[in-house]
Parts: structure tokens; sequence; C-alpha cells
């Protein structure tokens, strides 16, 4: 991407000025029409949190999966930085948001595409908390712009893994996101934070984008965007335009989205 690196700089620096979660205004009222516990029933034995009836998360936060014989996952090493794989952070959620038809098991091995045959480029990462006012204020935009990429090859993905209060995310919190935003696509929660080793928690919201055929991230935005989410509108053009998210090596996406020699 031409700038992301300056944009990522930028968008820390808005951090470390007034943290990435200031006053904004409320939330918007519920989608009309979507109630996540109507729509989606609980599983047996499964409590409105997403737990699991018995001791333990594990229902709710299965962690990474790790590669073995037949699993098609990019093997280690990985890593959290652009130009790094990412691991198959598995979790909990509903995985076609709203459209969904029971809350599931979410993995990023979901969205690998390595022969293109999911019509997946680019898989778009979010990560917010409920206590975070500017995940709450770009959240409307996000739903929109997914949904307006998904036919250019683009895949989103929101976590959520703090409620209000700071506590670790339960399903009801996951629930309200996605019916509050009319979220179409994959929601997970994230009770243990798994994506805290990619940027620390003073910084939600975080970005990535990740190239469907190798899992390496591509682009990373982190915090308060200046408030227009120019970081994140740059990502979805660059990494949409083209038949990949990234060109081959020693070729580049022109503005007719053809890969051609630099």
């Amino acid at each position: 991407m031409r700038q992301m690196g300056s944009l990522i700089l930028a968008a820390v620096v808005a951090v470390g000025l007034a943290l990435a979660c200031g006053e904004s205004k409320p939330p918007p009222p519920p989608v009309a029409g979507l109630d996540a516990e109507a729509i989606i029933p609980l599983d047996a034995g499964e409590l409105p949190s997403g737990e699991d009836a018995g001791p333990g998360l594990d229902a709710q936060d299965p962690g990474l999966i790790r590669q073995d014989a037949g699993f098609a996952y990019p093997p280690g090493p990985y890593g959290t930085a652009i130009g790094d794989t990412v691991d198959n952070i598995v979790l909990s959620g509903f995985p076609k948001g709203t459209k969904s038809t029971a809350w599931s098991t979410v993995s990023l091995a979901d969205f690998h595409d390595p022969d293109g045959t999911k019509g997946t480029k680019t898989l778009f990462v979010d990560v917010s908390a409920r206590w975070c006012s500017v995940c709450k204020g770009e959240a409307p935009e996000l739903t929109e712009l997914c949904r307006t990429y998904a036919a250019k090859g683009l895949a989103c993905y929101t976590s959520l893994f703090q409620d209000e209060s700071g506590n670790p995310a339960r399903r009801d919190d996951v629930s309200w996101w996605m019916t509050t935003y009319g979220i179409e696509f994959a929601i997970t929660v994230d009770p243990g934070f798994q994506w805290g080793l990619f940027f620390p928690e003073e910084a939600t919201p975080f970005h990535a984008f990740i190239d469907a055929r190798t899992m390496k991230i591509v682009g990373i935005c982190m915090g308060a965007d200046d408030g227009d989410n120019q970081c994140i509108h740059e990502g979805m053009d660059d990494f949409t335009r083209c038949p990949t998210a990234v060109c081959p090596v020693n070729q580049r996406c022109n503005a007719q989205g053809q890969c051609v020699r630099n």
C-alpha cells in the first residue's frame, strides 16, 4: 500500500495524544427488525453469554489451532507485523453475522483462499471493544464499506474483546454489536484477548488487511484515524483493485486494476 506505513504512524500518534477512544456520539439505535436471540436460538447446554453450561470457557474461546498433517493453513513462523503470516486464531461467534444460523467456531482458516475458489482477495480484520467510542463511531461505516467491497473480493471479520466495563466480552456483547450495526459478516468474541498480541489495549480499535492467498499481513491501521478512516479506505481500495491483494514480486497494481511490471 502506497502510504500505509505513514498512516499507521499517524494513527498511533493520535492514540498517544488523546487515546483512541475519547468522547463521541452515542451509537445508533439497533437496526430495525433485528434481534440476535430471536434470530439465532441458543445451542443446547449454552448460556446466553456464549459460555458452555459446564466449567471453563473452552466452547467460547478455542484459541489457536496449530498446524498438523492434513491441515492446509500456511505453516509458521507466525508474526504480528506487516509481511508476517498470521497465526490461525480460532474463536466462537456468528460466522455470517445476522445471517448466521448458529453460534459456532470461526477461524482465520475459514478465509484462507490459496487458489481463489472462494473469491476472497483480502480479509479485513476489525478488533473492537464495547467501551470504545471510536469503535462505535466507525462501526456503521465499516458495515457499509464491507457490504460495498464484498463484490470486489473483500471479506470482513470483527472481534470484540471487552464489554462496556472493561471485562472480557461475552456472547451478549457480540449479539448487541451485531444487531446494533447490522453486521452481516463474521463476528466473534475474544474474552482471552488473543488479538492482544497485535496491539496494546489503549490503541483500540485495531484493523488489519490480510492476503487471503498467503494469510500474510499486508496492512495495519490502529487507533483514531483523524475521524475519516483514511487508512481503512485506502487499504480497501489498494488491496481489492487487482486480481490478488498483492501483486507478484517486481510487479505493481496499476490504475486499471492490472498487475504490471515495475
